[in-house]
């Protein structure tokens, strides 16, 4: 599971070397709680975000909030009407602790279905990848919806680099990015600053 930061064009999934899981936990969590005002900032991002998932027609009434890191997160939707829960790798008044590739046997969430999965600058911070998508498929009813910076090499902080992202920008990206993703389809699957920044809304079929 901890593997090297190296990776290449053959479609493995690189992670970066933690010394252990409880090493991986703890340094996730320290720079998360250091850096939380970056989750406040992030209010315009969010309200691009929310417009867009009007435009694109998701629907339903309840919301998880992926690393969210930050209760305002889970306040902004709150406020536009959803019920709206947050998990992190630690414990606020409105955030869940839990792992987010290990909802599905969560106490709390094994048991629950979200309409919309919602993941803002989380998914690179994930080093369970394949953990992530087994729990997405239990806990998600309806969609994913994904901001999230396509990093070039793994590092401490964002860890992970999932296979779909080798192929950013050529003709196969939609196809990996549904290959990582099985029982979900593309709503929309966007390109953003320089392609360094990916956006995309899955729908599921399943």
């Amino acid at each position: 599971m901890f593997l090297d930061g190296k990776y290449s064009r053959s479609g493995s999934i690189a992670k970066y070397k933690y010394k252990s899981y409880g090493d991986y936990i703890r340094s996730q969590r320290r720079t998360a709680l250091r850096t939380k005002i970056r989750t406040k900032k992030h209010e315009v991002m969010r309200e691009w975000i929310y417009d867009s998932m009007q435009k694109h027609g998701v629907s339903g009434k309840t919301i998880l909030c992926v690393g969210a890191r930050d209760d305002c997160e889970v306040d902004f939707f709150t406020e536009r009407g959803y019920e709206a829960i947050g998990i992190d790798l630690y414990k606020t008044e409105k955030i869940i602790k839990c792992d987010m590739s290990k909802m599905h046997t969560h106490p709390i969430l094994k048991d629950m279905r979200f309409d919309v999965v919602f993941a803002c600058h989380a998914m690179e911070h994930c080093l369970d990848f394949e953990g992530f998508v087994k729990s997405l498929n239990l806990v998600c009813k309806g969609y994913f919806v994904c901001m999230m910076p396509y990093v070039p090499e793994p590092n401490w902080w964002d860890c992970q680099r999932p296979e779909f992202v080798n192929h950013v920008g050529d003709e196969e990206f939609d196809k990996k990015l549904i290959d990582n993703f099985p029982g979900f389809e593309i709503v929309t699957n966007e390109l953003m600053k320089m392609n360094t920044r990916g956006y995309f809304i899955l729908k599921r079929t399943e």
